[in-house]
This record gives structure tokens, sequence and C-alpha cells, in this order.
């Protein structure tokens, strides 16, 4: 489409600066004023009077020539569409990141703000565990010391029991 353009530029080239000069210099629409459009719009603007001019030397190539035009034309509003739903998008989705941000700000914020409350909490956590693994402790060493206490009781009972089963017995002994 480009090179049949280009083609049909450059083989008219007369007729379009014959027709400029009539119509006073370069027109182009603002839609085709982006950055992304590469052509300048003078044969769209000027096709009208290319088509007349031609169609009166030759009808078949002002058919043909009508026909490039509106496919150009149809090209050209489909590459606009296009670019107009890619700005759009562009922007949703820039829009979205900002509130994505905006979010995240807010997020950081309260986290920032419960942190030192949470750091408060461990610090309490963490001396109740110490309270209580100390208490433990004790409790395990006093256990520890009424089971020694015990064991060392029922040592002496045995050593006792033991002495008192030795005397009956070689008492008895003695007897016989």
């Amino acid at each position: 489409m480009c090179l049949l353009l280009f083609l049909l530029t450059t083989l008219m080239e007369s007729t379009i600066y014959i027709i400029m000069s009539w119509s006073g210099g370069e027109a182009y629409l603002p839609i085709f004023n982006s950055p992304s459009c590469r052509y300048p719009l003078t044969v769209l603007v000027l096709s009208d009077e290319l088509n007349r001019v031609l169609t009166i030397q030759c009808a078949e190539r002002g058919s043909l020539l009508l026909r490039v035009r509106d496919q150009v034309q149809k090209t050209f509003t489909a590459y606009q569409t296009l670019y107009e739903s890619a700005m759009f998008f562009g922007v949703r989705k820039t829009l979205l990141a900002e509130v994505d941000m905006i979010d995240r700000r807010r997020t950081s914020s309260e986290v920032e703000e419960e942190t030192p409350h949470l750091r408060k909490r461990v610090k309490e956590l963490r001396a109740d565990t110490e309270a209580a693994e100390e208490s433990d402790g004790e409790r395990r060493r006093a256990e520890n010391e009424e089971r020694q206490e015990e064991i060392e009781m029922l040592k002496g009972l045995n050593q006792q029991l033991k002495m008192t089963f030795l005397f009956n017995t070689t008492k008895k002994i003695r007897k016989l």
C-alpha cells in the first residue's frame, strides 16, 4: 500500500504541484499530526481533485485511483483507531500503576506505623517466655531436690531394712 502511494505520488508529481499551488499549499488533517504518521496527507486531501483530473483523462485510472484512495483512507482510519486505543491502553496502565503505587505507599505507611507496636509486643513476649522458662527451671530444680531427698531417704530405709533382715537372719541361724 505504501509502495502504491509512493508510486502514485511520484508519477503524478506535476499534477500534485499544480493542485497544491492552486489550493494554497499543503493541507494536513489534524488527526495525522501525531508522530506516528509518516506521510503528509497532501495526497489524501487533494485526492478528490486528482481523481477528477485523472477521470477526465482516463475513466479506468480514475476508478482505480478512487479505490486506492478509499483503501488508503481505510488504512489510515485503522491506524488512527489503533493509535487511539494504544494511547487509551497506555493511559489506563499508567493510572493503574499510579493507583497501585498509592496502595503500596499506604500499605507501607501502615506497616511502618504497626512496626513499633509489634516490636514492643515481641519484647513483652520474650520477657514472658524468659520468666516462664526461669520459673519452670526453678520448679524443676525444686522437684529434683525433692526427688534426691526422697531417693536418699529410700536408700537409708533400704539400708536399715537390709540390716534388720540380716540381723534377724543371723539371729535365727544362731538359734539353730
